[in-house]
């Protein structure tokens, strides 16, 4: 029965040095100092349990102190915007699918949590300037035509003092999936094949306009007026020592940037 089988696949993480997000019907044990979060987030959330999603929470609890404002971009179906909310945090999601962002505000509903979440396009929002303490992305910044323009743009909406963190991998120069010697289960497996097409579509069609990542973002970075920039390329090796049913081909990175 897959409306009760998908839960297997949330158990509790954790989520910097003291949060620990726990799905309600998973038992934990918590220890000294953790702060216990319990969201249950429905099949329409995808796996929030991703090894970006822990990381993401680290670096936030390493740059950000509760009651920061904080704008997730292309948050999807939520996941992450709510545990941000559900810590603290004054958060706004935003994603280019209205679908998702209906399917975030009934989670938020349904949790008893305010996120602002909206249908907007990431390379221009209508938020003022000065907006926000940290903005948080993943899996986002390859699928921009105008990359350079985002960053620009997101670096106005921080406050002085303000934090980027951006999870990505180099997609649009990876080889097409087919030609890749993939394990039987792997992040791309259960993809159907219009959506697979539409992947590779999206990849042949930036890929001349990129150079490789994440050299070109640092210095677009720096040039949008980004300082303190700091870049991680171990990401892979760390969430994909022992790959799983989530296994990513590309190998990721993290860099954040200060205002």
């Amino acid at each position: 029965d897959w409306a009760e089988n998908w839960k297997k696949y949330y158990k509790p993480f954790r989520g910097g040095r003291h949060l620990v997000v726990r799905p309600g019907w998973e038992k934990y044990e918590p220890q000294a100092g953790d702060k216990i979060i319990s969201i249950d987030p429905g099949m329409a959330f995808g796996n929030g349990t991703h090894e970006t999603t822990s990381m993401c929470l680290g670096l936030v609890e390493d740059d950000i102190k509760p009651g920061d404002t904080v704008l997730d971009v292309g948050t999807g179906s939520g996941f992450l915007a709510l545990i941000l909310a559900e810590q603290g945090h004054m958060v706004s999601g935003i994603d280019l699918t209205p679908r998702m962002i209906l399917e975030a505000r009934h989670a938020a509903r349904d949790l008893g949590l305010t996120v602002d979440f909206q249908v907007m396009d990431a390379e221009n929002t209508t938020f003022e300037p000065e907006t926000f303490d940290c903005i948080v992305t993943r899996n986002l910044t390859w699928t921009l035509p105008h990359l350079d323009q985002a960053y620009t743009h997101w670096y106005n909406l921080l406050k002085s003092g303000g934090c980027l963190i951006n999870f990505d991998g180099d997609y649009c120069h990876e080889k097409p999936l087919a030609e890749l010697d993939l394990p039987e289960e792997n992040a791309h497996s259960s993809i159907e094949r219009s959506l697979m097409a539409e992947y590779e579509h999206i990849k042949e069609h930036l890929a001349g306009e990129q150079p490789a990542r994440p050299d070109w973002d640092l210095q677009l970075l720096y040039n949008a007026g980004f300082r303190d920039i700091t870049l991680d390329q171990d990401v892979s090796d760390r969430v994909f020592a022992n790959p799983d049913k989530f296994y990513n081909p590309t190998r990721m990175f993290i860099i954040t940037a200060e205002k």
